[in-house]
């Protein structure tokens, strides 16, 4: 089934309830739902039982939508960084240069002194409990336009 862990991302109105957005493979937006609605259709995305998975709502390309974006404020030990809660109850912390290769800044060359792991190049992470008193974070939620009527820009 389609879960978020938690709300992140893109999120449409529907009825003045919030439903997390995804994108399919033939990259058609689409509104998630686990319960049958009006306006949603039966979706399977695994191919175990006939039962249907989840279902979905697909705006039509005109279909003007409220639609909302959630990112987390976040930081460890006074460090800014990226994060947001995981399915194990804790908190994804991590940090990147955005650009494989691109020099590190000042604070991330600090994430070596909070034992963050390598990722790749440029990118570390660090899982901590959400009652770290090291950590803290404010959930954003931020009007956006229907990304399936900006070409898939998020920014009012």
């Amino acid at each position: 089934m389609r879960r978020r862990t938690s709300p992140s991302g893109p999120y449409a109105v529907i009825d003045g309830e919030e439903f997390p957005l995804f994108t399919s493979a033939d990259h058609r937006y689409y509104a998630w739902s686990e319960h049958a609605r009006e306006g949603f259709e039966s979706v399977r995305v695994g191919i175990v039982t006939g039962e249907p998975d989840g279902f979905a709502h697909y705006p039509a390309p005109d279909e003007w939508l409220e639609c909302v974006n959630y990112t987390y404020d976040v930081t460890y030990k006074g460090l800014l960084v990226n994060g947001y809660p995981n399915q194990a109850g804790r908190f994804t912390l991590y940090l990147d240069t955005g650009h494989v290769g691109s020099p590190v800044t000042r604070e991330q060359a600090r994430a070596a002194e909070f034992d963050y792991g390598a990722m790749g190049p440029d990118q570390w992470d660090k899982i901590v409990e959400l009652d770290d008193p090291d950590l803290e974070f404010k959930l954003i939620r931020t009007p956006i336009d229907p990304p399936w009527m900006t070409n898939g820009d998020t920014a009012r």
